[in-house]
């Protein structure tokens, strides 16, 4: 090959490159959204008093996103199943779950679901596992109201 052919490939592959991946004209950039960014509301009562608030960790078969949560007393975390495998939430120690014995999804009707939504009333600090890959764990944190 000679020089100048090399060249205009160079050019046009760095052409290629540039037009893929750098952000042109007055489209905004964005940074994605992620489920550690949502938080929902739960309905209000008659009198519009909010009960509590619902907050969401993924699952991916490899780790709990966000792994660690602060939540008020009273609110819930619903976990939720996006990868392909098992999912039951339980809190630590792996396999008795005695350190918050009522968080344990196997034990409620969310047994085998992709979701699981618990309301955590006890303030404390409290591990997490998936009973069924128990290496992939949390942490939840519950402050009084």
């Amino acid at each position: 090959m000679n020089k100048n052919l090399i060249i205009v490939l160079v050019i046009i592959v760095a052409a290629f490159f540039v037009w893929k991946f750098v952000p042109m004209g007055n489209a905004p950039v964005t940074a994605p959204v992620t489920t550690s960014d949502i938080t929902t509301t739960a309905p209000k009562m008659e009198d519009g008093t909010i009960t509590a608030t619902v907050n969401t960790v993924t699952y991916d078969g490899t780790k709990f996103t966000p792994s660690t949560m602060t939540v008020k007393q009273g609110d819930s975390i619903t976990f939720v199943n996006d990868s392909t495998g098992g999912m039951s939430v339980a809190s630590n120690p792996h396999p008795s779950h005695t350190i918050y014995p009522e968080f344990d999804q196997y034990k409620t009707s969310a047994k085998g679901q992709k979701t699981f939504t618990f309301v955590f009333d006890k303030v404390g600090t409290w591990g997490y596992h998936n009973h069924a890959n128990p290496s992939v764990g949390g942490t939840v944190t519950v402050i009084a109201k």
